[in-house]
């Protein structure tokens, strides 16, 4: 995968190679710890992909793998576990989608592509042939030093330029706002009943409010009114000391 700023990576199904090619120095990953396959399932990587996240400044390298039970069994169970590794901090996390909440990946050798942070796969589902995109920048979790206005403007900045035949823009964008949420902003999306968000502006709406509420607000302007004032006692008493 690559090159991506003069790095490839290079990988089967158990290594990962990071290799610069001008200087011929490379570093092999550490193995992801997390159990990938329960016993009696079977185990297949769908979707690789490398590239930089520029807010953290980290190089991040991404394994989709779908895990399924014997297909000859009812039901087949199908899952999605994708594996983040973390070049900076050099480590793995994980994320875990079922079935109807990720596409199937039509994965090929080279066929990723990496774009404003995000990987992207083609990949099939209802019987139509769609762009699966993984997320490589740090997701949305609901933490009070995140900004959720910035999410959106990001979020809207990765997928702007893409669209997809007989598919509304803004059809895409609700399916795909979930993948950028983590731990209690995606709990809080998935258990919003369905009527109550079937625009993209109901999103917008929603969200802003639930992770930057109007008290919130109030207590950046009494924050910016007492900076205001405190500068203003400044002045007039720095004032007053050159008169004196």
């Amino acid at each position: 995968m690559g090159p991506y700023n003069g790095l490839v990576v290079l990988s089967d199904d158990e290594h990962v190679v990071l290799l610069n090619p001008s200087t011929r120095k490379y570093t092999l990953l550490q193995p992801s710890p997390f159990e990938i396959c329960p016993p009696w399932f079977d185990h297949y990587i769908r979707g690789l992909g490398f590239g930089i996240d520029l807010t953290m400044n980290d190089y991040k390298f991404v394994r989709n793998n779908e895990i399924s039970s014997d297909p000859s069994k009812d039901p087949c169970m199908r899952g999605n576990k994708v594996e983040v590794y973390e070049l900076n901090i050099d480590a793995w996390r994980e994320e875990y989608y079922e079935e109807e909440k990720l596409p199937s990946v039509n994965w090929s050798p080279c066929s990723e592509l990496f774009y404003k942070g995000v990987c992207h796969w083609f990949a099939s589902g209802d019987g139509e042939l769609h762009a699966a995109t993984l997320a490589i920048k740090r997701l949305f979790g609901g933490f009070s030093h995140e900004d959720p206005h910035e999410h959106i403007r990001n979020f809207v900045d990765i997928f702007r330029p893409f669209s997809f035949k007989n598919i509304s823009q803004e059809s895409v964008w609700l399916k795909l706002f979930t993948f950028s949420l983590m731990g209690e902003a995606r709990k809080w999306l998935s258990e919003k009943p369905r009527a109550s968000i079937t625009s993209w502006e109901d999103i917008i709406t929603t969200f802003q409010v639930r992770f930057f509420p109007p008290l919130k607000i109030m207590i950046l302007q009494d924050n910016i009114q007492s900076f205001k004032r405190l500068a203003a006692s400044q002045s007039m008493r720095f004032g007053y000391n050159l008169g004196s």
